[in-house]
């Protein structure tokens, strides 16, 4: 199963920052830093070459003590990145709605999370491409309207209808993150209980973000960053007490996999 993690590109010696991707992430807002922290590190780790964290700038101090090499941005305007990761921790953004209109509405590959789910449903849009969603069940409830218990007594064939209803991949986080184009499905085994905490969703957003502006198929992305997400939560439960792990070490075991595939 670790042959997944070839997905990842390898950086070749001659290649530049731009070769190895070049992502937006909107993230965050006014108290909630944490979401875009996760966000970029987990972007940076599966080696985005350049990315512009568009945050508010209550945050820039906290966001650019974790992530330096980050171009931050208070506004988005579209550049040369080849994907937009947008709405982890973005419920206190003002401007929120506007730019996630205008996200959706461009040529460019999209990976909505969190807040962005709610909003999308909200202000019911359409995704003009193929987009990344990745809510866990709670957000799946709202988005669907239907309970929790009902989604878990079907749960593949409603992922697969809401995906080709609405043109996106979903990346549905539970036990077993379920993974569906509306035709194709994958079931993640890796992960343990060390991911059931605040956190782990960004990173994985940030994985999968990363791996999209780095060229790989967005479905191929989505697989190949919960794989990666739960084999590093696995590995770190062998030499640290599942209850005392953070996102933080999540990040840094996923680096320590890289290198033994030589990403």
């Amino acid at each position: 199963m670790n042959d997944i993690l070839n997905n990842i590109p390898v950086a070749l010696n001659n290649s530049n920052k731009s070769d190895n991707g070049i992502l937006a992430v909107i993230a965050g807002s006014d108290f909630i830093a944490g979401s875009a922290v996760f966000n970029l590190l987990g972007a940076s780790a599966v080696g985005t070459g350049y990315i512009y964290g568009i945050i508010t700038e209550d945050i820039f101090d906290v966001c650019s003590s974790y992530a330096p090499w980050v171009v931050y941005r208070k506004e988005y305007i579209p550049s040369k990145e080849k994907a937009v990761l947008i709405g982890s921790g973005c419920d206190n953004r003002e401007d929120f709605d506007e730019i996630l209109i205008n996200v959706l509405n461009a040529s460019i590959h999209v990976i909505i999370d969190a807040y962005a789910l709610r909003r999308y449903k909200d202000l019911g849009l359409k995704c003009k491409n193929k987009t990344v969603m990745t809510p866990h069940l709670g957000e799946f409830s709202y988005m669907t309207g239907l309970s929790v218990v009902e989604i878990k007594n079907d749960k593949e064939k409603i992922s697969k209808e809401y995906a080709l209803e609405n043109n996106c991949i979903l990346v549905l986080k539970d036990y077993e993150t379920l993974i569906t184009d509306g035709n194709n499905v994958y079931i993640n085994k890796t992960g343990n209980a060390t991911l059931a905490k605040a956190g782990s969703g960004d990173i994985l957003a940030g994985f999968i973000a990363g791996l999209i502006s780095r060229g790989v198929e967005p479905y191929d992305a989505c697989i190949t960053g919960c794989h990666l997400l739960g084999l590093s939560a696995q590995r770190v439960s062998e030499y640290m007490a599942i209850s005392s792990i953070t996102p933080l070490d999540i990040i840094e075991e996923s680096k320590e996999i890289l290198f033994e595939y030589k990403k």
